[in-house]
Order: structure tokens, then sequence, then C-alpha cells
């Protein structure tokens, strides 16, 4: 059996996983990672210093359950579970 091995590992008190399909995305050259949060917040986390990228806090007004980036890497969308979908840009 293969085994896997944690190589990074991200946390900030601003997430909430909001349920057991919350979806995260990577970004098309890896940098970034985008996760929403239960409390409707939005949190880019860079990859390389692992530090917090950017938050948008209290755009959607439920539980964010997906995210998806652009193929180009230069947005990203993320859906509540309302079906509220917002697309970023940098």
């Amino acid at each position: 059996m293969r085994m896997m091995k944690e190589v990074q590992k991200f946390y900030h008190d601003n997430y909430r996983c909001s349920s057991n399909t919350n979806r995260l995305a990577v970004s098309p050259n890896g940098r970034y990672v985008v996760v929403g949060s239960q409390n409707g917040n939005v949190i880019v986390y860079d990859t390389k210093t692992q530090d917090i990228e950017e938050i948008y806090e209290h755009q959607h007004k439920t539980a964010v359950v997906s995210c998806e980036w652009q193929p180009r890497g230069n947005k990203f969308a993320t859906i509540d579970n309302l079906g509220s979908l917002f697309i970023w840009s940098n």
C-alpha cells in the first residue's frame, strides 16, 4: 500500500469546514489554495510561504461549499450552499 505523507499544513482561526463535501481549489501554477468557510469567508493561502494571502470576509451569507480556479489562474469562483456564485479577480 502506498503511504502518503503530509508536506504542508494550512490553518487559520477564521476557517470552519462547512460540510464533509467542502471543496478547495489549487491555482493552475500551484502557488495558491483557495477554500471557503462555514461562516461565508473565502481564504487564499500562499503554498510557498504557507501564509494567508487574502481573506474575503462575509461576502457569502452562508457556507461556501466549492471553489474553482480559472485555467489561466487569474480568477476563481466560489459558491455557497444557497447557490450564490462569486467570481473573484486579482
